[in-house]
């Protein structure tokens, strides 16, 4: 085994401090990102107590009259009442079912 120079063990533990203050930063970019919700909508999201996962997945968007499904992202779709994407798991207070 080779012994850690005082050097290199200071050049990790500040790429290793950088890396755990960088970490809080990058992870709600990445969930965004995973996310179909628009960040510009987000006073109407919680206006209409929209949540990402329906309590009752009969009532989740997928199944609600306003939602239209967004063929290139099968988990995404458009909300009329929202003006724009939605997640298609998601619930709000404006469900309706679809006739």
């Amino acid at each position: 085994m080779t012994a850690l120079h005082r050097r290199s063990f200071i050049r990790h533990a500040a790429r290793l401090a950088a890396a755990a203050t960088l970490a809080p930063q990058l992870i709600p970019l990445a969930r965004a990102a995973e996310s179909c919700a628009d960040p510009a909508s987000e006073a109407l999201r919680v206006s209409m107590n929209y949540v990402p996962v329906a309590a009752d997945p009969a009532q989740s968007c997928l199944s609600c009259a306003f939602f239209a499904a967004d063929g290139a992202r099968p988990a995404c779709g458009d909300c009329q009442i929202m003006s724009g994407p939605v997640d298609a798991a998601a619930h709000c207070d404006s469900w309706s079912p679809k006739a």
